[in-house]
């Protein structure tokens, strides 16, 4: 089978789901993508440049997105009938944490769950992820002032599933314990923003010295 995979956002974690999927799927997969910068215009925005980037779709069994994109408002503006979609969630915008007053977050959970709505497959990477995201979603649209959907959580369920990122291990070396270092190196492989609580690692190692 051959799919198109949109990827909006080409970038970190987005990026290497792409290349090994891509790489070691058993499918044809082209890849269209964006760079990995500006994610909140690619999540309100990226659909208007990407129907007029991609190839045709009748060449295509289906079509891979992330979350970072409005998938419904990409099918709206295509204007021809859609290949089925699968929506990759790496991370969502209703349970991820938003800077204090960002006002903005709340279009973002919309277009995360109309993402959800509008694919016929919805695949989280991980279950705490999976089980999260639809257990905030009820919640979430209670926000709404009237006419709130009751059962988006429960239709986004019945075609959800999980999988979870692969990756490529080193081979492995049998390191000698004389040699480690003493004390252990520890290194912070995430961002330093306000969502990832960097200053653990600040307070470990200040517990580590004592």
């Amino acid at each position: 089978m051959k799919f198109l995979f949109i990827e909006t956002y080409y970038l970190g974690s987005h990026a290497r789901f792409v290349q090994g999927l891509s790489s070691c799927s058993s499918h044809d997969i082209d890849v269209v993508s964006m760079p990995g910068e500006n994610w909140r215009w690619r999540m309100l925005g990226a659909a208007l440049h990407m129907v007029d980037a991609i190839p045709p779709l009748d060449g295509y069994d289906g079509i891979i997105v992330t979350d970072l994109f409005n998938l419904t408002d990409f099918k709206a503006l295509v204007g021809q009938p859609c290949p089925p979609v699968l929506a990759y969630f790496h991370e969502n915008q209703i349970t991820y944490p938003q800077p204090p007053g960002d006002k903005g977050a709340f279009q973002l959970g919309i277009i995360n769950i109309t993402t959800a709505l509008a694919a016929d497959l919805v695949v989280f990477n991980s279950h705490m992820h999976r089980h999260t995201f639809l257990n905030a979603v009820p919640e979430f649209l209670n926000r709404g002032r009237d006419f709130r959907p009751m059962d988006a959580a429960e239709n986004i369920n019945d075609k959800s599933t999980v999988l979870y990122p692969g990756i490529t291990l080193p081979a492995y070396r049998q390191v000698d314990a004389e040699k480690q270092m003493d004390p252990p190196l520890i290194i912070w492989n995430h961002r330093w923003g306000y969502d990832k609580n960097c200053e653990i690692l600040f307070v470990a190692e200040c517990c580590g010295r004592v």
